[in-house]
């Protein structure tokens, strides 16, 4: 009887879970024309006697996929609230903007001022934009990629249930090595399985200087998909 057992379960481990573990995964969003995607979004920041908060909610709408594979989307903002040192205040919901990306997810700036005037936060996500591998990949694959802000170092840790979505979990580990800013940075990633969409995003970041002069802090960022 135990002979038999431990074939069966060698039988298992060589023909059963050998095909799992050599299964590829894309991890690069597939955009479809008129998908729409709700988030809330988290983002605090404190520094030495200052504190930060701020919630939104936001609606994204891909209204165009061309034959190259970039697109064009909707941000549509909500509403939301911010929290100044304890003091809080409405944000009024705002009209769509419409934003290009080209085929690896990057945003096409037409008018180069606009590359100056990012918001900090922007900024600090590109450590994560466009970094996704062009072709699937294992659980355990890791690569590195490398912003105008910083250098990072992802792994793909493989297929994970998030309540009742199948996602795919990756994590990230970043350094922030433009002039004038410092700190680190992780983050962990899930995006659904069906479409490389993002489900989930946690990230934060110990000691960031984000620019000459400014006060060393922490930043967290949550994103949660809605529908």
């Amino acid at each position: 009887m135990i002979a038999s057992r431990a074939a069966l379960f060698l039988t298992l481990a060589v023909f059963g879970f050998a095909p799992i573990q050599d299964k590829t995964y894309n991890l690069r969003e597939v955009h479809k024309e008129g998908s729409v995607k709700v988030y809330e979004i988290a983002v605090s920041f404190e520094a030495d006697g200052f504190a930060m908060e701020m919630k939104s909610k936001n609606r994204f709408k891909i209204t165009k996929v061309n034959a190259d594979g970039s697109y064009e989307e909707e941000d549509t903002l909500l509403g939301g609230s911010m929290k100044f040192n304890g003091d809080e205040q409405a944000i009024d919901a705002e009209d769509a903007k419409l934003h290009k990306y080209d085929k690896d997810g990057k945003e096409i700036k037409e008018d180069k001022s606009e590359e100056e005037e990012e918001d900090p936060i922007s900024t600090l996500l590109d450590l994560l934009d466009g970094s996704d591998p062009a072709t699937p990949v294992k659980a355990g694959h890791k690569w590195d990629h490398e912003s105008k802000i910083g250098k990072s170092k992802f792994e793909f840790v493989g297929p994970e249930k998030l309540e009742e979505v199948d996602a795919l979990k990756l994590t990230c580990e970043g350094k922030f090595t433009k002039e004038g800013m410092t700190g680190d940075m992780t983050a962990t990633t899930w995006v659904r399985a069906s479409d490389a969409s993002l489900e989930k995003l946690e990230l934060k970041t110990e000691n960031m200087v984000p620019g000459e002069g400014a006060p060393s802090g922490k930043v967290k960022i949550t994103v949660t998909r809605k529908e």
